[in-house]
């Protein structure tokens, strides 16, 4: 399956898991439940997303590196600074609590289930291709960094 490596950009990516999501909340009403103070929890959450994607986007620009998911062989340095002490993939962490956000907002049981689909994918296509990619133009630069920050959290 490695034709499928980097290439659907992950918005795309979000964008379909997020139809996923809506169409398990309007398909099977059963698996809907309610949450108390759901709106405060699914706010918090996309704001944590939204401020982990603009930390990782900002890195990148300082760091004067690319920020193209599809072509991580443009990349021209190794980011640690910043949000990059954290994990190592902050703008797709960013992506699943957006979606997790979505989830808790329409408070369905299978789209909940659906985000571990999405880590699943991410992880197997987009970051696996990329480390691979990363560590064959950077060498131990980035294998420290492998084995110092997590891919996710």
């Amino acid at each position: 399956m490695r034709w499928l490596e980097l290439k659907i950009p992950p918005l795309i990516v979000v964008i379909g898991f997020a139809l996923m999501m809506f169409g398990a909340y309007w398909l099977l009403p059963a698996a809907n439940f309610v949450m108390p103070a759901q709106p405060y929890f699914s706010l918090f959450a996309a704001g944590v997303g939204i401020l982990a994607v603009v930390s990782g986007f900002l890195a990148f620009r300082r760091s004067g590196t690319t920020v193209d998911p599809m072509s991580p062989d443009k990349a021209s340095s190794v980011v640690r600074s910043g949000i990059y002490r954290i994990t190592r993939n902050p703008m797709y962490l960013g992506m699943l609590l957006i979606l997790t956000a979505w989830s808790l907002y329409l408070a369905n049981a299978l789209s909940i289930l659906l985000l571990a689909g999405f880590v699943g994918y991410m992880t197997q296509f987009q970051t696996k291709a990329e480390e691979r990619i990363l560590r064959s133009k950077f060498g131990k630069d980035y294998e420290e960094l492998l084995s110092s920050v997590r891919r996710w959290i």
